[in-house]
């Protein structure tokens, strides 16, 4: 940009071009001759300071036309046809770029170009990135603003604008930058992983906590085993057929206290599952009465108040939709609990066949215990080294593992220390099956043991390689360093477990001796348990039954309670009703503006704002609006009231007035700079026409200053303003003349303004007329208010309303349902900040 713009001044310059000529007539000396007459016709062109009446004198009229006939072209045919300097060339161009300004800034942008391009000054260039920025090409016009002389000078507007533009180009190289890097998307996929990812670790460590309290259960219930068949394989030399009847007579009382137990804790699981869910619907349905109360005493406190109805359906609102959300979560959790029940009862049958494999393979180890004896010295010393090997190992992994970062990699570290557990495991897993398979094998010992110490070598690099990716990865992540302290605790927790197991089942256990009449006491002993199992059980169903009852009447409960509830949506919607016809019928004038502030507040919620109110009277709109807003509040005021009687009236009602920096000013609103005659009539109070003013004589007449608003925006904070009200008696299009600067950059961000929609009438601007113009500068109606009918008539025709428009740009950048979302979450989060409050 800075080259090009330099090649522009060092080709268009008026110096560049006289040197040019110089330098020409020096190198050809036969064109010496001719640089007399050159010179002459640059100073003719340059000396010529008013525009020829061929391109139309002062105005450029003839410019204007023939852009307005073929564009830019005719007017490049135009000017060819003339000898005029590049000057004046560019002095048409900036005419009109003028003229194109209001409706094709385009054109005025392409303009502009050109004036700079045939008269390269700072001015044309600064103008030229007000013009681009106009037209949305806000990086290239602070380009040219930044490459700008130091000593070129802004007003305070051109200061504004230049502060907007820079803002904007750097809000649209963030745009760009985030569109070419994808960074929302990439941002979005990292958090969804992530959050996967912890869900995961979080299930995983559920999965890990539950199976061991189910091994711990099964290794006690594996101890027991183990001795019950070590004692019957003792005792089987010398009990013979009376023991092994009652060995088989135990089998089946085992199986059936198995099932019983099985039978026991579905029963005890649905019984508990039955008391949760009786407590959450005593629950729901305390609360629902409590609820239930509380809205008929609302509904009761509408029927006698209607001031207080908006509160009363707020919190209605309220509490039925925690009902729902919290019918919902019952519903929820009673699947949730189906689903687990469900999981649990397959678990327990993967158990029982677990549990059946380990009496097996139990068998198998009491049968060769004396072979695995003499293995056990030696393997229990191969042992020892091993656990020292790996403490040895698993010290320096843990002191590596303190060193990782904990923002990047937490994840994948996390899968693959999982899987290396579960590769420690399974090597345990693997050890135990081989001390079985020595067993087998007694008279291949030194085989098995180059197979163990491959195995041991195996797994030693297995740890080498862990150690070296953990070194590699140190500078990884580090949030993960307590969980994976906690999962290598757990590892070594399962290690010492499996061992002992190993060595409970290696050493041989001198069992104690019983006799049979002990052996069968304790038939007897089970037969009775078996009796008060049974009937425990039958107790237990009918408990079941009863509760499943007070299930079905809970039920019924909820269903009269939903009736209820609907019920008492239909007379809340009837107060409403009735609510709305009183509102039309007791009307509050000017200050009825509820249901405009109620709007306000989705679009300025927790803002602080500038509120500019042109026919302020005495200020009772600026006082209700103040007062009223709950999710706004109006940071600094400017009110304009041009009649001194409701002036001294509008001060001493806002004098005492804290919170808000509020700005009175006792003269009126217009088009221009002059003063004008208007007469009083309380709040509607009139500017007079000329014609009438020159014979107004009354006392009730007075003469006011009149100035223009676009000239008080200096005092507005930012140059701008939230919210403006306007309510002249049908001297509105006067006004909105004067702020024409304001509105055209979009300045103001919602114009409150008073309307009529009788053609003929005078004491408010026709409809159609104020749309028309707000419409020009890409206004739109948000909303209308405070419907009027022609009640002088007795007409039902509309007379009088007041309109709300909003910007174009304050909507693109406000959109519904995402402000209706944030409001929303505003309620929740005050709601919930309350209730613990509450608490």
């Amino acid at each position: 940009m800075l080259q090009k713009i330099r090649q522009l001044e060092s080709t268009n310059a008026l110096n560049v071009k006289l040197g040019d000529i110089l330098i020409q007539g020096v190198d050809a000396p036969g064109s010496l001759l001719s640089v007399p007459g050159k010179l002459a016709k640059i100073w003719l062109q340059t000396s010529r300071r008013s525009p020829p009446e061929a391109l139309g004198g002062k105005e450029f009229e003839h410019v204007k036309r023939a852009y307005d006939d073929g564009g830019f072209a005719s007017v490049e045919r135009l000017m060819s046809g003339l000898s005029i300097s590049p000057v004046m060339q560019a002095n048409a161009y900036t005419v009109l770029a003028r003229k194109l300004a209001p409706g094709d800034r385009a054109g005025a942008a392409e303009a502009a170009r050109r004036a700079h391009d045939l008269d390269p000054k700072p001015y044309r260039l600064k103008w030229l990135a007000f013009r681009l920025h106009e037209n949305g090409e806000v990086i290239e016009a602070e380009a040219m603003l930044d490459i700008l002389p130091e000593e070129t000078r802004f007003s305070d507007s051109e200061e504004r604008q230049a502060n907007q533009l820079r803002h904007e180009a750097k809000l649209a190289r963030e745009r760009a930058a985030m569109n070419k890097t994808a960074f929302a998307e990439r941002r979005a996929v990292m958090d969804a992983q992530s959050k996967k990812l912890l869900q995961e670790r979080d299930h995983l460590d559920k999965v890990v906590n539950e199976r061991g309290r189910e091994i711990e259960l099964l290794k006690q219930a594996h101890a027991k085993l183990e001795q019950e068949k070590t004692a019957l394989a003792e005792r089987h030399d010398f009990l013979g057929k009376q023991l092994a009847e009652s060995s088989r007579e135990l089998d089946a009382l085992r199986k059936a206290k198995m099932q019983w137990e099985a039978d026991r804790s579905s029963m005890a699981s649905g019984r508990e599952r039955l008391e949760r869910l009786l407590q959450d619907r005593d629950d729901v349905s305390a609360r629902k009465d409590d609820e239930n109360r509380l809205l008929l005493t609302n509904l009761h406190q509408l029927q006698e108040e209607l001031e207080q109805l908006l509160e009363a359906q707020a919190y209605l609102e309220q509490a039925n939709l925690r009902f729902e959300q919290e019918v919902r979560r019952l519903e929820a959790e009673c699947v949730e609990q189906s689903r687990i029940s469900v999981a649990r009862d397959r678990e327990m049958e993967v158990l029982m066949q677990a549990k059946l494999r380990l009496e097996h393979d139990a068998h198998a180890l009491a049968v060769e215990r004396e072979v695995q004896t003499r293995v056990a010295e030696a393997r229990a010393r191969e042992i020892e080294e091993l656990k020292q090997v790996k403490a040895r190992l698993e010290q320096e992994r843990h002191a590596l593992a303190v060193e990782r970062d904990v923002q990047v990699l937490a994840a994948k570290t996390y899968d693959r220390e999982f899987d290396a557990l579960k590769q420690a495991n399974s090597q345990l897993e693997q050890d135990k099956r081989a001390l079985v398979a020595e067993g087998e094998a007694t008279l291949k010992r030194a085989e098995a043991r180059d197979l163990e110490l491959a195995a041991l070598k195996h797994a030693n690099a297995q740890l080498e390689q862990d150690k070296r990716k953990l070194a590699a990865e140190r500078d990884a992540t580090s949030g993960e360093v307590a969980a994976r302290s906690r999962e290598l605790e757990l590892l070594k927790q399962a290690k010492t477990a499996l061992e002992q197991e190993k060595q409970a089942l290696l050493v041989d256990g001198d069992a104690k001796s019983r006799s049979a009449e002990a052996r069968d006491r304790e038939l007897e002993a089970l037969k009775l348990a078996k009796v008060a199992l049974e009937q425990e059980k039958q107790a237990l169903a009918a408990d079941g039954v009863a509760k499943a009852g007070r299930i079905e009447t809970r039920e019924r409960e909820l269903e009269a309670l939903k009736r209820t509830k609907a019920q008492l949506e239909q007379e809340k919607a009837a107060l409403i009703s009735r609510n709305r016809i009183a509102a039309r019928q007791g009307s509050k004038g000017d200050t009825d503006i509820d249901d405009l502030i109620f709007d306000l507040e989705l679009f300025f919620g927790g803002k602080a704002i500038v509120y500019v109110d042109v026919g302020s009277y005495v200020g009772d709109v600026f006082l209700k609006l103040k007062r009223t807003a709950k999710r706004f509040r109006i940071h600094e005021a400017h009110l304009y009231e041009p009649n001194p009687v409701s002036y001294a009236q509008l001060v001493d009602k806002t004098s005492g007035e804290s919170g808000t920096t509020i700005h009175t000013y006792n003269f009126a609103i217009g088009e221009s700079t002059d003063t004008s005659r208007f007469i009083k009539a309380k709040s509607m109070t009139k500017a007079l026409s000329s014609d009438l003013a020159d014979m107004a004589t009354s006392d009730d007449v007075f003469t006011a200053r009149r100035t223009t608003l676009d000239s008080q925006s200096s005092i507005f904070t930012d140059g701008k303003i939230n919210l403006l009200k306007i309510d002249v008696e049908g001297n509105e299009l006067d006004v909105l003349a004067g702020a024409r600067e304001l509105l055209a950059a979009q300045r103001v961000d919602v114009l409150y303004i008073e309307v009529g929609f009788n053609l003929s009438g005078t004491q408010q601007t026709y409809f159609a007329e104020i749309d028309r113009f707000m419409q020009s500068l890409n206004y739109r109606v948000l909303r209308v208010y405070e419907q009027k009918e022609e009640w002088m008539k007795d007409s039902p025709l509309l007379r009088r309303a007041n309109v709300a428009y909003m910007s174009e740009k304050f909507a693109n950048a406000h959109p519904l349902k995402l402000m209706q979302e944030v409001q929303d979450l505003k309620d929740k989060l005050r709601e919930l900040t309350g209730s613990e409050g509450g608490k």
